[in-house]
């Protein structure tokens, strides 16, 4: 299950460009869910959007209008039966994204070009 959400955050942390809608980075989320065989998934709670003072200043859904740009803060938390990610992201000038909340010395594993927690079993 941690495999599936962290491909399923690829899809999304890839389309955080400046410029993107909130309801298309929705939008591709939940296809995302659904080629990974949870079509509901989407559904069973909030999956994120900006954030700053609040926890999500715009919590995306299927139509938040609202467009990222550079210097916005993200976080996503996609998730599925118990398996979760979620960490802080700012969409920079080059429209890379610099995370803000890793821990490089947590074990992890490079999904599309980021390192990503891993589940620690017990």
């Amino acid at each position: 299950m941690h495999s599936h959400v962290r491909e399923v955050e690829a899809v999304i942390l890839n389309l955080c460009q400046p410029g993107t809608r909130l309801d298309a980075v929705y939008h591709a989320l939940a296809q995302a869910y659904e080629q990974h065989g949870f079509p509901n998934a989407i559904r069973e709670h909030h999956q994120g959007g900006t954030t700053g003072y609040l926890a999500r200043e715009i919590v995306a859904n299927q139509t938040t209008t609202d467009t990222l740009a550079e210097g916005i803060a993200v976080a996503w938390n996609p998730s599925l039966g118990g398996a979760k990610v979620e960490d802080t992201f700012v969409i920079l000038k080059d429209g890379k994204l610099e995370n803000l909340t890793f821990d490089p010395n947590f074990p992890n594993v490079e999904v599309e070009g980021r390192l990503r927690p891993v589940h620690l079993y017990n």
